[in-house]
Order: C-alpha cells, then structure tokens, then sequence
C-alpha cells in the first residue's frame, strides 16, 4: 500500500472525454478528483462503493478533504485489488489518481488461475485412482498364478489392473511356496521362496526370477549368501555357513565353493583355502600361528593347523581326498609349509620331549608332548589323542603329523610321524595311502 502523490489538474486530460461524477452536491470542505485505470475496475472509498471505472476512461468527481483509503477492484478478477493512501488536504484543489499496474496484475492472475484450474483437474484424477486403487488392493483374491520356473500356482493377495501387486503369497502344485512382492503380475522384489525339496531362498526377485542379493538355507540348516541372477547363484564372492559356526567367504561359486576364499572358526581365527567346484583341494593355516624359533634349521609353528590355541588337535588332514603334499597345503601367500622327514628327525635328535596330561583353564582334558629345545629353551605343545588297546586294556597314544615327502619311490603314500607311547621310544616315521588321516604342524618358509 503506497502513499498517493499529489498531482495539480491539468485541464489537457479533459480531451480524454471523460464522464463525471459528484460525490455531493455541496463543494464545501470538497477537491476535484480525476480517477483513472488500465482496467475495468470498481471504485471504493473508505469501504463504500463509488462507481464502475471502464478501462483507460476518466471519471471527475468531488470528494471530501482528508486522508482516504481507494480500492481499485478488478471486475473480473475480484481478488485482484489496488490499494492507494490519498490525502487531499486542501479544499478546492484538483487531485489526479491514476492505477496503471492492473494489466500486469491481471495477466498474472490469469496464468496463475489456469494453473490453479490444470492442478485441481489433475489432483482430482489422481485422487480418484488412488481410490480407485485402494479399493482394489483393499480386496483379497486367489487366482491362478503360472511362474516362469516352478509352473502353476495358486496366488492369494491384492490385485491391480487385474494383476497381483503388492503383498501376497503363492502354493505351486509341485509343493514350493512362495510369500512377498509383487508388481505387475510378477514375482517382483523382496520375498521369501521354499523350495519342494526344503531349501530356502530369501531375496531379491525380478520379474518372476531370483535375482539380488539373497540367503539361500540348506536343508541341513547350512547357509549361502550371494548374488543371484534369473534363478542361478552367480560365481561372485559369497559367505558359505556351517550349522556349527564356522564359514567360508569365498571368491566364487559355480554350483559349490569355488576359487580363494577365507575360513572362519567361532573363535574368529581364519585360514586361506582353495576350492574347485565344491571341494577343497588346498588348504593354509589359521592366521593366528606364530612361528617358534627352536634353534633348528626351521621355526616351527605355534599350534597345529586348524586349531585355535596349542592345546588343541585342530582339523584332521586325509591323503587322498585331501592330499597332503608341499604342493596342496599352503598358505597363501607363501609363508608356510609341511616339514621334511629330516626336520621332523632334528626336532626329535635336538629337543626334550616330556608327555603331559592335564585339565586347562576351560575344564578340558589335555595329552600332549612339550617339546623343549636343548638349544634355547624355547618349546612348543604338540598336542596327541589316545585311545585303550583293546586286548591289554592300556591306555595308547595313538597320533600320526604329516611330513611333506612321499613314500620312497611311491607317490601314493606319504611319510608321517607315528607317535604311540608317552616317551621319545613311541616316535617312529609312518606311511599313509589313501584316506589315512593324519594332523598338520607347519613350519615356517
């Protein structure tokens, strides 16, 4: 709202042929007025109605002595007001108020109002679907399904354009279920798959295929995590999941385990591994081993492959299904290896070998050898299993550590450290053929 000028008649604007009006009749305590608009407008003063202004026409008029509020209003566009402040302080005295900012108004209004008018129509539509849609997704339904993989089916849920869409579930006639996403009439994102045969699929799903990131649960209770693409694991890495805590991050997987990957036990101790296809061919030590300077011609590792500390036995080694060779267990990145017979001799020739038994600070039940270097000093547990002799009824020990070196002149046996009584007369060197079980302790490269 703007303060009026002040503005001296000028007898020139009578040759705009202007039509007049008289507030009153009495020219006491009165000014000229001369009023004009670019547009059709009402005239109102102080909140009385004084007359209908046609565009670019002049109307005269008398009007009162004082400060006064005038409203221009748009005949058309009501909402559409130009306010001035006037004061006509002198009596007598001719007045000009012109309004010259309505076209501007107006053709703002004007787009202004066919927006206004597109966005309602168009809320209004969208309002409508949305009921439209929820009344639909609101209903239940069990129609017919047909799966790109598993066939026919019975689906129950919502529906949209006559199609399953959002939350709902499907019974296949082979026996699989399924219950999850759907758009568009597919199978499509996140759901929880059961096959036939028991196993599950938990995932992403595009389009009626397992695609995404996904847990797939085995029947015995073991998990694999991985990518999936149109129904198939892709040979990325993925995390394999024992049912007894520990797992396998490999780098692949083409219908089993396949490239590096690292084994992890419960204890968070891990080992590098190779595997082809489902089957492990190489194998390397927990990270946690240190090696143990004896004094010898090698360092010794701290505690047997496969184990968490050095009491423990760790994991047996198979010849045969798992060969154990310099070759086949290896630490990847070229840290360790199997000893030679010869470095198994010295350890015996050059260290004390005293057999202990005895309950650890977890309550468990220990037979092992320590075995001190005459040296230095320095010592490792090699730890051992027993078992009774069944005809004495004698408690035997009864163990046998992989050597690196085959059988002379015989490839298919392998030489290990027989260990049966509880002095260094029970150490004897042993050969193994297929499938004989044996412990690994590795010595440093």
């Amino acid at each position: 709202m703007a303060t009026n000028n002040y503005f001296d008649f000028l007898e020139q604007n009578s040759s705009d042929n202007p039509a007049s009006s008289t507030l009153g009749n009495n020219n006491e305590g009165m000014v000229n007025l001369t009023t004009r608009a670019d547009a059709e407008c009402q005239v109102v003063c102080d909140g009385d109605f004084l007359f209908l202004l046609p565009p670019n026409q002049i109307i005269k008029e008398k009007a009162p002595v004082g400060q006064h509020i005038l409203q221009f209003i748009s005949t058309e566009y009501p909402n559409v007001v130009v306010e001035k402040v006037v004061d006509f302080s002198e009596e007598g005295k001719n007045y000009l108020v012109l309004v010259s900012d309505f076209q501007a108004l107006l053709a703002d209004r004007i787009k202004k109002t066919a927006e206004e008018k597109v966005a309602a129509e168009s809320k209004a539509r969208a309002e409508a679907e949305e009921a439209r849609i929820k009344a639909e997704a609101e209903t239940i339904v069990s129609i017919e399904f047909i799966a790109k993989l598993e066939g026919k089916g019975t689906y129950t849920g919502h529906l949209k354009d006559g199609k399953p869409e959002g939350k709902g579930k499907v019974v296949f006639e082979n026996g699989s279920k399924y219950e999850g996403d759907f758009h568009n009439g597919f199978r499509h994102g996140n759901g929880h798959f059961v096959y036939s045969s028991g196993e599950t699929y938990d995932g992403g799903f595009v389009e009626d295929m397992r695609t995404g990131h996904a847990l797939f649960t085995f029947k015995n209770g073991d998990t694999l995590e991985g990518e999936f693409l149109d129904g198939n694991i892709l040979n990325k890495p993925n995390i394999y999941k024992w049912t007894n805590g520990k797992k396998l991050a490999c780098f692949g997987w083409d219908g089993g385990a396949n490239g590096i990957g690292v084994k992890y036990s419960k204890d968070g101790s891990a080992q590098e591994e190779l595997w082809e296809h489902g089957k492990r061919i190489k194998i390397g030590p927990s990270t946690n081993l240190i090696p143990i300077d004896l004094g010898l011609s090698v360092k010794w590792s701290s505690m047997n492959f496969g184990s968490s500390n050095p009491e423990e036995l760790g994991d047996p080694v198979y010849y045969g299904n798992e060969p154990c060779t310099q070759e086949s267990v290896i630490f990847f990145g070229e840290k360790w290896r199997l000893p030679t017979t010869n470095e198994v001799q010295e350890l015996i020739d050059k260290c004390q070998w005293t057999y202990l038994k005895y309950l650890n600070n977890r309550g468990v039940m220990c037979t092992a050898f320590k075995v001190v270097s005459s040296i230095n000093g320095n010592s490792i547990i090699l730890p051992v299993g027993e078992e009774e002799d069944l005809l004495s009824g004698k408690i035997l020990i009864n163990e046998y550590y992989w050597t690196g070196d085959f059988a002379a002149g015989d490839n298919t046996q392998h030489t290990s450290l027989k260990i049966r009584e509880q002095d260094k007369s029970g150490l004897s060197f042993s050969t193994g053929g297929q499938y004989s079980e044996g412990r690994v302790r590795l010595v440093a490269k």
